[in-house]
């Protein structure tokens, strides 16, 4: 059993774990062959973490299990924020207001994030994180200034706008999920951005599994 962590992705908060099995356990890997295998797997995740060694650290506390694991930030899977179409994954005030309590913010410069699930862009709580352009301790301040604020308000609403907080679109899912770039992947014009949230939500992680069965196959490489 792994757990997506040791892939170095900064996709889970909670501990998402992966389970392989075989009729007998000598069949795994030697330990030797499996590294070799995560090696080769993770050469273009390598250049990330290099890149991002010079970034502070400005998540909040992570769960033990991943203190110890190098992972790189959100910006590399995020949009250009020049992007005009953006601004339809902005989150609409009913989601500012009273469900900003349960909202999980992250910034370009996070190297973690809740998973995605199908309910995305329909409930606030555990479905997926959203995304700020301001850092995360000017976040931390508005929601202490929220406290002194009612729920709903207009002002608590336009205290919230001000952290400019949008859903992560398909695409930059897609980048978490591993999934290759346009052409080789993407969804047909016809599909919503609401089914394909429902589709991402259903997914796993391309290169985890990818990792996954490179190591049940090992002594066939």
């Amino acid at each position: 059993m792994c757990c997506g962590y040791y892939f170095s992705y900064p996709m889970y908060w909670l501990s998402k774990h992966f389970c392989v099995a075989s009729f007998q356990w000598n069949e795994f890997p030697k330990c030797e062959a499996a590294s070799a295998i995560l090696n080769r797997l993770n050469a273009n995740i390598n250049s990330l973490l290099a890149e991002d060694d010079s970034i502070p650290n400005e998540d909040e506390q992570l769960p033990e299990e991943a203190q110890h694991t190098r992972r790189y930030t959100l910006r590399h899977i995020l949009e250009p924020s020049d992007q005009s179409d953006l601004r339809n994954f902005f989150l609409p005030e009913k989601m500012l207001g009273k469900c900003s309590l349960v909202l999980d913010v992250v910034s370009a410069r996070s190297r973690r994030s809740c998973c995605f699930t199908k309910a995305y862009g329909h409930y606030a709580d555990g479905t997926g994180s959203v995304i700020t352009d301001k850092s995360l301790s000017e976040v931390r301040e508005i929601r202490r200034k929220n406290q002194d604020m009612e729920l709903g308000s207009e002002e608590q609403i336009n205290s919230m706008k001000s952290l400019n907080l949008r859903y992560f679109t398909p695409r930059e899912i897609a980048r978490l999920l591993s999934f290759p770039e346009d052409p080789f992947f993407t969804f047909p014009q016809t599909v919503t951005t609401k089914q394909c949230f429902k589709l991402l939500g259903n997914s796993v992680n391309v290169h985890v599994i990818a990792s996954l069965i490179a190591l049940l196959v090992a002594g066939d490489i």
